[in-house]
């Protein structure tokens, strides 16, 4: 359910540079308050999904090239 008070959960449902939506954001009720839950996917440490803790139908998936790299995440 998203509120007026959420900002940063709509923040998150846009898309940052390199992000795309492997499962894009949709209301599945009339009043527009409830989101079907979301994949957004190449999220970077840079980016404000990565950055901020989120409560939402939001995953947020960054892609990582080798195990050293994740860690150092």
């Amino acid at each position: 359910m998203i509120t007026d008070r959420n900002e940063k959960l709509l923040h998150a449902f846009m898309l940052d540079r390199g992000e795309s939506w492997l499962v894009p954001p949709r209301f599945i009720d009339e009043k527009k308050y409830i989101l079907a839950p979301t994949v957004k996917w190449g999220v970077r440490p840079e980016n404000f999904s990565f950055r901020t803790e989120l409560f939402g139908p939001l995953l947020s998936v960054a892609c990582i090239d080798s195990c050293k790299k994740a860690s150092n995440w």
